[in-house]
């Protein structure tokens, strides 16, 4: 399902509550926009599904 950044930054809050959300949607966003497929904990995020 597409999501937001929003919603994306509080799922990674979640799942990683230890890390540092912002840098880690950064990371994600730029791997995604590689073409690859990012999974963390129970969530799975790529260019397909992400509406950034």
């Amino acid at each position: 399902m597409k999501t937001s950044q929003k919603d994306a930054l509080r799922m990674i809050e979640e799942e990683m509550p230890e890390t540092d959300a912002k840098g880690t949607l950064l990371y994600i966003m730029a791997a995604i926009g590689k073409g690859k497929v990012i999974t963390l904990g129970g969530c799975r995020f790529s260019n397909t599904l992400m509406n950034l």
